[in-house]
């Protein structure tokens, strides 16, 4: 992969909650954002790389038409990843926006596990099952 690779946020993630810094309710914030955008990323580009995938213009989109190409595919493993890929957003949409729920370090490990897993699983799927995004 040239230019960023995502996994580095998921990198970030780890030494982000584990360095012992002050402000932790933060990082651990910060530590499960970046954990969703690893995993989501890495969906995204394996999604770039198939022929039938056509993204369509506007960010709105792009989280979206990746969950649907997932989820609505042929493959059981990928709706698996979908799923996942969704059940991760929400721990992220909490971390971001719910400024008065808790965040522990349950939940930091969870968004971690669950991105380490979602990106290895995306290392071995077949995204030609995908379903397109425009169309499912």
């Amino acid at each position: 992969m040239s230019g960023f690779d995502p996994s580095e946020f998921l990198a970030l993630a780890e030494v982000i909650v584990t360095d012992g810094g002050s402000n932790k309710a933060a990082r651990r914030r910060t530590a499960i954002s970046r954990s969703y955008y690893a995993a989501f990323l890495t969906a995204r580009e394996g999604l770039r790389k198939i022929k039938h995938y056509k993204e369509r213009k506007g960010k709105q989109h792009t989280h979206r038409d990746v969950w649907i190409a997932l989820k609505r595919s042929d493959s059981t493993e990928l709706k698996t990843i979908g799923s996942a890929l969704f059940d991760l957003l929400a721990l992220r949409a909490d971390s971001d926006y719910e400024l008065n729920k808790t965040i522990d370090s349950i939940d930091v490990s969870e968004a971690i596990d669950m991105a380490k897993n979602i990106v290895a699983d995306l290392e071995t799927a077949d995204m030609s099952k995908c379903a397109d995004p425009r169309t499912a």
